[in-house]
């Protein structure tokens, strides 16, 4: 017997006490088994066994212990309950078989159920159950059940690897990537730790891990994941499936280089060979590799295969991914040979595969496109830019976090730009399709209609801009650069209902840019003729409006015409030139550009020639119902009415149900005076041909606003009937300014004037560009008494539509400033009143009227002037006031014997004598104002003379001050430089008298003696009057005076000597004291040469003072002798005298 250790071998009871040991790797043959085991054997063991043949991947042994199981009788539930789920999974595995018809499919499912409802029975809370139940809802697509059934057993035992499988599978196929992802790396952690698991499982979680971060945009993730397989089993084909559809994926992305884009498709491709070389060599069918197979054989153009790959791959797989993939594929090959049909129904069976398909979609709006049902192409592809806006918002936010983007095999989103490009198209094609109309249409479905007209071309609208504007990697998916894009968008432009002449400069830019694109790539010929009169016709209609690119080269309006005709001459010659169109297309187009030149020449004034054209094109085209209208237009024009309505009868007769030809004939016949007959053409419009038809309406309603109002009643009854047609035309057409134009005039009439002037400046600011919607709003502004504000108008209406020339419109901006002045008592407002009417009758000078109302402007600006203060006029302006007055009089009386009915003659008569006397009166003021201003200039004159004798007066008055301050100025200069001389001789006379004083005195004896004796010795020669001088120390001789005297001495100023005293007696000091005073007093005196200083110490004045001190000094020094010196005192006095006249 084996050891109960030995996980190799089983023992197997036989019968009685005999027992069988089997080696389980490898098992023997069922067969050899079968053998041995008899009746007795527990049936367990033939479960057991059941299933390790299983694992072991032998069917067929599988198979026969399964059927034994089912002739034996279990000893126990709780293995007849393991039995029935073996049976169950049994049935579960064979019902996936790809070959297992459906029938078959439904039938096995179903009988799995039974037996896992029988073991159920058994036991309910046995894990396996749970686990199996769970396997059969992944199998039925009940995946919220599964999920169930997995979570039971994972709460039981948190690490089951058949559990956490399940739940995996469930999030996987519910496509809950993330938490998908979470599972299966549950798993991967918990059998990457077991070396017994088989490496199939492995792979296999590595796979689905991959698939997840495939799924979840994380491309680098993926890869790592595929590797990991590659590693693991390098002939995996699966895992080199997936890396291909990888780099094909990241090959497709919009923003891919061209550079990498090359090398991917290179490893897409390499990939794609190797998982096809493993598939080959196991001799499998695998569906994955066939359909990255297809997708290789459609990126390199062979397509003979594709057909037969994709029956292989369909019969191989299951998977709805893949099912819908390959009916993608299916699609388009028969989308490429053009079976639009089966490629619909490969299509449509792909998204009942996959809903959320993207790729399927496009291909699908192409199909429905060409079967023009526009509404079921918008549809797919609106739903594709659904889906793609927050794909490719992840994308962007990964690649933010340096990562690149993919998504999972066969479903690369590739570029928008086509999307955009054929979502512009339909709506263009929707928009531009006509609105159906019957006579039992109601108004509120044809406003539906309409308004659903106006958001198809304002959508349109905005797809060309983003297209226009869209960024890509590869240079030629760009609106700037794609010449059919460009040529929609242009015609989408130009057939907008709200289209502006602006919108029309747009169009022209566009059309420029696709000529210039086409000339540099291919040449000039290879301009089509139909840009060309495109072109043309465009710049005949902008022909009078002023463009940006105009303004900068200044441009004028027949340069436009003048590029039109050329224009239309070489798409001409294109056309006759052609060998590739049709006889038929080639005479149309002549016909059309034929026709245009025409309608150019006209405009150009050339109308003889074009009534050749059109003539030419009648005569080969006798149906061709523009031509005759035009020149039925012409005959009108050139005053042929009979003519003309003879052409629009004919256009009639050619096409009954022309509308056009309707209004023509019903607008002539309104000029003929024909009301009654215009209204029944344009009713039979609106009864029989199109009853929402704006231009008839229209009609009808100016009809009624302006015919005749005899009394009260028809005038309201009128005005109701205008106002009624007026809002039709709104409620169909809420944008349409004539109808609004019209409604507003019917308030006018009605007397509502405040909402009639609010409508007339909504139509106004609506389109600057019609005449008659600002000259309404000027007139409007003019009844209301706004004449500041209407005057601007009609002078602006005036120069830029009818260039000055129109007598209604100069008449009305006269009589606007005429109001004006009467309100404002202003001749100027009368005089700009008064050119205004001087214009008119330069235009019509026999019109009476003109005339009329000029004599009223010259009357009233004759009284203004005879009013005004005097002060404020010049006798020019009464002279010439005089003379208009004299011009109205002549005017009025020739007015007056004149017969018309356009005014009164007795009034003109009476204005006449009006005026005379006004004239009268201005002749009074003009003298009252002559000597009025000959009085004040009398006045003026004389105050002018005494002004100006005053001022020559003050000027003399001002000279002689000048000359006096400059003699003085003189006299002080010449002072100045006396003093001056003086002072340097007396600084001569200082230095020799200051170098006589430092030398040293002659020694005598006598001398010598007289100064040995002491105080008494100096006493006796004081009092002998001796002035003999001694040293005091400090190298200067001093006088003995300054030292002695009385005792007041010693209070007294340096500056005065005369208060010092002698020894010599009273009345020598006296002497000597008033001397001494004498010569202050002198020195002090202010000098007689006229000192410009009050200071006595300055000017000329201090200086005479300190030179006579000077020389008294000098004559006493003489007096001494030269063997005595000057005083201490007179010493330092020069000294700062000296230094102040050098500092002057």
């Amino acid at each position: 017997m084996a050891s109960a250790d030995d996980k190799n071998v089983i023992e197997v009871h036989v019968e009685g006490n005999e027992f069988v040991d089997i080696q389980l790797r490898p098992l023997p043959p069922a067969a050899d088994i079968l053998s041995v085991l008899t009746s007795e054997t527990d049936l367990k063991y033939f479960v057991r066994l059941a299933i390790l043949y299983y694992k072991q991947h032998r069917p067929d042994e599988y198979d026969q212990f399964l059927a034994e199981c089912a002739n034996r009788r279990a000893d126990r539930e709780q293995t007849r309950q393991a039995l029935l789920l073996v049976q169950a999974i049994d049935a579960i595995n064979k019902s996936t078989d790809v070959a297992v018809p459906d029938a078959l499919r439904r039938r096995l499912l179903a009988d799995a159920e039974a037996k896992v409802k029988e073991a159920e029975r058994i036991d309910g809370a046995y894990l396996p159950l749970w686990l199996v139940r769970g396997t059969l809802f992944l199998e039925q697509d009940a995946f919220d059940k599964a999920e169930v059934q997995f979570q039971f057993v994972l709460n039981k035992t948190r690490d089951n690897v058949p559990a956490l499988y399940g739940m995996a599978m469930a999030f996987t196929r519910r496509s809950e990537w993330k938490k998908g992802l979470r599972f299966w790396q549950r798993t991967l952690r918990i059998i990457s730790s077991d070396p017994n698991v088989p490496l199939t499982l492995q792979t296999t979680v590595r796979m689905a891990i991959g698939v997840c971060f495939a799924r979840l945009g994380l491309v680098q993730e993926a890869r790592t994941a595929y590797l990991r397989v590659l590693d693991l089993d390098p002939a995996h084909a699966t895992a080199h499936a997936y890396l291909s559809s990888l780099c094909l994926n990241e090959m497709r992305t919009p923003d891919c280089p061209n550079s990498e884009r090359r090398e991917l498709q290179a490893m897409g491709i390499n990939f794609a060979q190797k998982a096809y070389r493993a598939m080959k060599d196991k001799g499998e069918t695998n569906a994955l590799v066939l359909t990255r197979m297809v997708d290789l054989l459609f990126l390199e153009g062979r397509y003979d295969d594709v057909p037969v790959l994709i029956e292989r791959a369909m019969t191989a797989t299951r998977d709805p991914l893949l099912l819908a993939e390959l009916h993608y594929y299916h699609g388009r090959h028969f989308h490429r040979l053009g079976d639009y049909d089966r490629a619909h129904d490969h299509y449509t069976k792909a998204l009942s595969y996959q809903p959320d398909m993207v790729l399927v979609r496009f291909p699908l709006a192409q199909i429905h496109s060409h079967r023009s049902e526009n509404s079921q192409a918008i549809e797919h592809l609106d739903q594709i830019r659904e889906k793609v806006r927050p794909r490719t918002k992840t994308r962007q936010m990964l690649d933010a976090a340096g990562k690149a983007f993919a998504t999972g095999p066969g479903t690369s989103l590739g570029d928008d730009y086509d999307t955009l490009k054929l979502l512009g198209f339909l709506h263009a094609r929707l928009a531009e399709s006509p609105v159906l109309t019957s006579a039992t249409m109601p108004t509120r479905e044809y406003q539906e209609a309409r308004e659903r007209q106006r958001q198809l071309y304002s959508r349109a609208e905005e797809l060309f801009k983003l297209l226009m504007t869209f960024q890509s990697a590869d240079p030629d998916e760009s609106g700037s650069r794609d010449i059919h894009a460009m040529v929609m968008y242009a015609r989408l432009l130009e057939r907008s209902p709200t289209a502006t002449m602006d919108h029309f400069g747009w169009a022209l830019q566009l059309y420029k840019s696709a000529e210039a694109l086409l000339v540099r790539d291919q040449g000039e010929n290879a301009v089509p003729h139909e840009l060309l009169n495109n072109m043309g016709v465009l710049n005949q209609v902008l022909h009078k409006h002023k463009l940006p690119e105009d303004l900068a080269s200044k441009k004028d309006h027949g340069d436009r015409l003048e590029l039109a005709e050329k224009l239309y001459a070489l798409a001409y010659q294109r056309v006759r030139e052609s060998t590739t169109l049709p006889a038929e297309t080639k005479d149309a187009h002549e016909t059309t550009l034929r026709y245009n030149t025409a309608r150019l020449k006209e405009l150009q004034g050339n109308e003889h020639d074009a009534e050749i054209l059109y003539q030419r094109i009648l005569r080969q085209h006798p149906a061709y119902v523009d031509a005759q209208l035009r020149l039925g237009v012409i005959a009108q024009q050139r005053g042929h009415l009979e003519e003309a309505a003879k052409h629009f009868q004919q256009a009639l007769d050619v096409a009954p149900t022309s509308v056009d030809a309707h209004i023509l004939l019903g607008v002539l016949q309104l000029t003929q005076n024909q009301t009654r007959a215009a209204r029944r053409l344009f009713g039979k419009v609106l009864t029989d041909i199109d009853k929402f038809d704006i231009v008839s309406l229209l009609q009808l309603g100016n009809i009624w606003l302006l015919g005749p109002k005899p009394d009260l009643e028809t005038r309201d009854r009128n005005l109701t009937e205008a106002y009624k047609l007026f809002d039709k035309v709104l409620q169909l057409d809420p944008r349409n300014p004539w109808a609004a134009n019209g409604l507003a005039i019917a308030m006018r009439e009605k007397g509502w004037a405040d909402e009639a002037l609010r409508t007339f400046e909504q139509v106004r600011e609506s389109d600057d560009n019609v005449a008659c919607f600002a000259v309404n709003y000027a007139h409007m502004l003019a009844e209301v008494g706004q004449y500041k504000r209407a005057i601007p108008l009609y002078e602006k209406a005036l120069e830029r539509f009818f260039e000055g020339k129109n007598v209604d419109l100069l008449m009305s901006a006269a009589k606007a400033y005429y109001m004006l002045g009467k309100n404002t008592k202003s001749a100027e407002m009368h005089l700009a009143a008064l050119k205004l009417l001087q214009r008119a009758l330069h235009i019509f000078p026999k019109d009476f009227l003109l005339w009329f109302n000029l004599a009223i402007v010259l009357q009233d600006h004759t009284s203004v002037l005879s009013t005004e203060r005097l002060d404020k006029v010049t006798v020019e302006q009464m002279r010439a006031a005089v003379a208009l007055a004299e011009l109205a009089i002549r005017n009025l009386n020739w007015l007056a014997k004149r017969e018309t009915q356009q005014y009164d003659q007795a009034i003109a008569a009476q204005r006449a004598a009006h005026i005379k006397n006004l004239k009268e009166r201005l002749e009074k003021r003009i003298e009252e104002l002559i000597f009025t201003q000959e009085d004040r200039k009398k006045r003026l004159d004389d105050m002018i003379r005494r002004k100006e004798a005053d001022e020559r007066q003050a000027r003399l008055a001002e000279e002689m001050q000048l000359r006096e301050q400059s003699q003085q100025m003189e006299s002080v200069l010449r002072n100045y430089e006396r003093v001056n001389a003086r002072i340097q001789e007396d600084m001569h006379e200082w230095d020799s008298i200051r170098a006589r004083a430092l030398a040293p005195p002659p020694k005598s004896s006598r001398g010598s003696r007289r100064g040995g004796d002491g105080e008494g010795g100096s006493s006796s020669a004081r009092g002998r009057g001796g002035n003999r001088g001694r040293d005091d120390g400090d190298g200067f001789l001093v006088n003995d005076s300054e030292y002695e005297g009385d005792g007041g001495a010693s209070g007294a100023s340096e500056s005065e000597p005369s208060d010092l005293e002698g020894d010599d007696g009273e009345d020598g000091g006296a002497r000597r004291g008033k001397k001494a005073g004498k010569a202050r007093k002198r020195s002090t005196r202010p000098s007689k040469s006229g000192s410009v200083s009050g200071d006595d110490g300055a000017g000329a004045g201090g200086n005479g003072a300190r030179s006579a001190k000077r020389r008294k000094l000098k004559k006493r020094g003489d007096r001494a002798g030269a063997s005595q010196p000057l005083s201490r005192e007179f010493i330092e006095d020069s000294d700062q005298e000296l230094a102040e006249a050098e500092g002057e």
